[in-house]
């Protein structure tokens, strides 16, 4: 009985173990490398709540390099589920950098243009005016995504706004 009460404690405890959040430090690791790219066997490999400590990364307001925070960002997009849809929706709605608002809206775009395409078109549509020609082609990429009757009408109606042709052509 001794010996089968203490199995059943190593199983728990195992069980415990392999579903725990990943090490922050770990997860840091992956998003190391002068030639980065997303590895998406080893981040599945880290378990559950991978996304959390990616988002905690993201907006831990320590001092950090910040290619921590963008590569995070976009490994996001490794995750499509309802939580990190959730916090890109808020991200997008308060972050001014425009470099990590670039990120944010791909990782978003890439993970829910098709299961929650209003949702993107929304966020595309506040983009639509902002200042950074960037973000205003990447909304209209993910308004060309959408293929809705409304988001191509937003499509050409930005089309007609732009008045410098290099934008224009990169919106086409």
């Amino acid at each position: 009985m001794k010996n089968i009460i203490l199995t059943l404690s190593c199983l728990l405890l195992c069980g415990t173990v392999l579903w725990a959040a990943p090490n922050r430090e770990d997860v840091k690791k992956l998003l190391e490398g002068y030639e980065w790219q997303i590895d998406p066997v080893q981040f599945g490999e880290l378990g559950a709540d991978t996304d959390l400590v990616l988002m905690e990364i993201i907006t831990d307001p320590a001092p950090m390099l910040n290619y921590y925070r963008f590569r995070a960002l976009e490994a996001l997009r490794l995750f499509p589920n309802d939580r990190v849809a959730t916090f890109l929706e808020k991200y997008l709605g308060n972050e001014s950098d425009t470099s990590r608002v670039y990120r944010a809206f791909d990782s978003y775009t890439r993970n829910f243009s098709k299961s929650r395409p209003q949702a993107v078109q929304k966020i595309a549509e506040k983009l639509l005016v902002n200042s950074k020609p960037d973000l205003r082609i990447a909304a209209v990429e993910a308004l060309k995504k959408i293929k809705s009757s409304d988001a191509l009408k937003l499509v050409e109606k930005q089309l007609e706004k732009e008045s410098e042709e290099w934008i224009r052509s990169r919106m086409r």
